[in-house]
């Protein structure tokens, strides 16, 4: 039973902070592998932030030795009100929670200044439509004093101006909604101060901005490692949307491996009234 309980509760909190865009990391759980010796004492000195549960919180006093690693090593610890455990540590030294959304709003509660969330789940990765509902609903709770700012699938000026407009957030962040479309915030600059959208910039421009991109990702990389991370992003750029017989040009794309030979195919790309 306690096994059950163990598990479910960290499922269920890895949900909650997913959708909260809190950044965690579990080992040695959920087929995740663990963490020992000096790579164990690494993964503490990068965090700042510790979790202490254990598969018996309901039994007094019980914990492993990892409330000592964790507040000896100077993380602000989270741990379950274990009977007794107030005895060793006041609530001035370890910050008690009583179920996982507890958990999350103390989280936010320990000088987080604003919250992304982004509205998809840690299960769906990069698959179906990101879901707005529960951004829009933190934002109305009126426990939340801090900006709440929105994310996922937000690829248009419209659709920023729908999410202000509709969920009442007070910034949107765009992630891969840019790549590939870089000059997006001018766009949408334009869209929210004017009402209108702005004309379309030249495609031969467009084209510069895309290969300043893939430079700029080779040298923060490498060339192989810069090309594989942004020909992908290139190949589905909605500057290329509407080109009659582009997918041959997209598969080419995928497949270049080097700068050049991506640039060739990008300049051998015409729209129509070229």
């Amino acid at each position: 039973v306690h096994e059950d309980i163990y598990k479910k509760f960290l499922k269920d909190l890895a949900e909650t902070l997913k959708n909260n865009h809190v950044q965690y990391q579990y080992y040695g759980c959920f087929e995740q592998p663990g963490v020992y010796g000096k790579g164990y004492y690494k993964v503490l000195s990068q965090s700042r932030m510790g979790l202490n549960y254990s598969r018996k919180n309901d039994v007094t006093l019980y914990s492993s030795d990892r409330i000592v690693q964790l507040t000896g090593n100077g993380l602000l610890t989270f741990s379950p009100r274990i009977p007794g455990f107030d005895k060793l540590y006041t609530e001035q030294e370890v910050i008690y929670f009583d179920d996982q959304f507890d958990l999350a709003e103390k989280i936010q509660d320990c000088g987080a200044q604003a919250l992304t969330i982004h509205g998809r789940t840690r299960s769906q990765m990069y698959k179906g439509e990101a879901d707005w509902t529960l951004i829009g609903e933190v934002k109305n709770n009126q426990r939340m004093k801090i900006p709440i700012i929105g994310n996922g699938d937000v690829k248009t000026a419209d659709r920023t101006a729908e999410c202000f407009d509709k969920y009442g957030v007070d910034a949107v962040m765009i992630g891969r909604g840019s790549i590939g479309y870089p000059w997006i915030f001018e766009d949408i600059r334009h869209f929210l101060t004017h009402g209108e959208h702005k004309d379309s910039m030249d495609f031969s421009e467009q084209k510069v901005i895309l290969k300043q991109l893939v430079l700029d990702s080779i040298s923060w990389l490498d060339e192989r490692k810069g090309i594989l991370h942004s020909r992908r992003h290139l190949a589905s750029s909605p500057v290329f949307k509407g080109i009659p017989n582009f997918k041959e040009t997209r598969i080419a794309m995928l497949r270049a491996s080097t700068k050049e030979e991506l640039f060739e195919i990008m300049d051998n790309v015409k729209i129509p009234q070229e």
